[in-house]
């Protein structure tokens, strides 16, 4: 009976693992996403006249 419960053992180790790495790959991409987020909301979009005015 062992020898049959170590293989389920292990794939659950590695289904296990492999859902953390997914877990972390998830936050690093709303991370990056939030940034990119608020790098855009930072820019002003300005027309050409606008610029003309700006720029005297």
């Amino acid at each position: 009976m062992n020898y049959f419960n170590r293989p389920a053992e292990r794939f659950e180790v590695e289904w296990q693992e492999r859902f953390r790495n997914l877990q972390a790959l998830i936050c690093e991409l709303v991370l990056k996403n939030e940034q990119l987020r608020m790098a855009l909301a930072s820019i002003t979009v300005i027309t050409h006249e606008e610029a003309r005015e700006r720029d005297g």
